[in-house]
């Protein structure tokens, strides 16, 4: 089961919406995608205040179960995303969680100028309001931990938290380009200075011993076919990648791959982001997006 975390403001995003419908149609095709939607409610995106959008959201957008609970009442938490997690483990189904009545302590950013639209009470209120706090007396007072053992691994947690910030602080900084590239770049693989296959006279129109010469599709349909046959972590996907293609570049590619050369639903943002998960679990992704205009959708990525 995957879990997808934001908060009431960005249900409005293009990316989550886009993942939502993804999740939606998957479910529709029959297929496997058990995926939940943690949406946390604390009425603010960075200033914009919420004015119970997120409710009419969910009851007219999200075509899944939604399973509701208090976000300062952790039994609840538990027992609803354990609930969620149930659903969507059994039915291989997307599933969503709301966390409500949840307080923002702080700002969104150490930038963010709360007293430009939050009142000096607001600000004090929300800082009072500890959440965490809460939940140490609620599994104090259930008899689920007690009070040493309990600050006891607060400590604990609180110096491998300090532990693991003084070691990344420590960590050589980058001071170069070249030290830059191979940190964040493969490196480059040296190039034979003579590429293509080997001559064959036979094939040869022009008896030069010379390749017969084909449009540039044919041979691109002919390297992925290539890199399919020799890389099985290889997937291939797009719009309408099965048929051929506008250009027929991967003609007859998904008779001989079924499963790793596949369509999906025309939105380039739902495209990149399948890529992008496809990377996530080691995979590598082959990204068709046919017109560079259509890159416009997802630019922001």
């Amino acid at each position: 089961v995957s879990y997808v975390s934001v908060g009431d403001g960005s249900v409005n995003n293009a990316h989550f919406i886009s993942a939502v419908n993804l999740a939606e149609y998957a479910q529709h095709r029959g297929f496997k995608c058990p995926v939940i939607f943690g949406i946390s409610d604390n009425g603010l995106c960075i200033s914009l205040k919420g004015y119970d959008w997120l409710d009419q959201f969910l009851s007219k957008r999200m075509g899944m179960p939604i399973f509701t609970c208090n976000g300062n009442d952790m039994a609840d938490v538990y027992e609803a995303t354990q609930d969620a997690a149930a659903y969507a483990r059994k039915r291989g189904a997307p599933a969503t969680v709301v966390f409500k009545n949840i307080t923002r302590r702080f700002g969104h950013a150490a930038t963010d100028r709360q007293a430009a639209y939050l009142s000096t009470d607001e600000i004090s209120n929300a800082y009072m309001f500890n959440p965490l706090s809460n939940v140490f007396h609620q599994a104090i007072e259930e008899n689920i931990i007690d009070r040493n053992s309990l600050s006891k691994r607060f400590e604990e947690f609180s110096e491998m938290v300090s532990n693991s910030f003084q070691e990344a602080s420590l960590e050589p900084k980058i001071k170069s380009r070249k030290e830059l590239l191979n940190r964040n770049s493969a490196p480059l693989a040296k190039v034979a200075k003579k590429r293509g296959r080997k001559k064959n006279p036979e094939n040869d129109a022009s008896g030069s011993g010379g390749e017969k010469l084909q449009v540039m599709r044919k041979h691109m349909t002919r390297l992925y076919d290539e890199l399919l046959t020799n890389s099985p972590d290889i997937v291939y996907i797009g719009e309408d990648v099965q048929h051929g293609g506008y250009y027929l570049v991967t003609e007859n590619l998904h008779k001989k791959f079924p499963l790793r050369v596949a369509d999906f639903p025309p939105d380039e943002t739902t495209l990149i982001g399948a890529a992008i998960g496809y990377s996530q679990v080691g995979m590598l992704p082959i990204l068709e997006i046919p017109y560079s205009k259509y890159l416009d959708c997802g630019g922001d990525i």
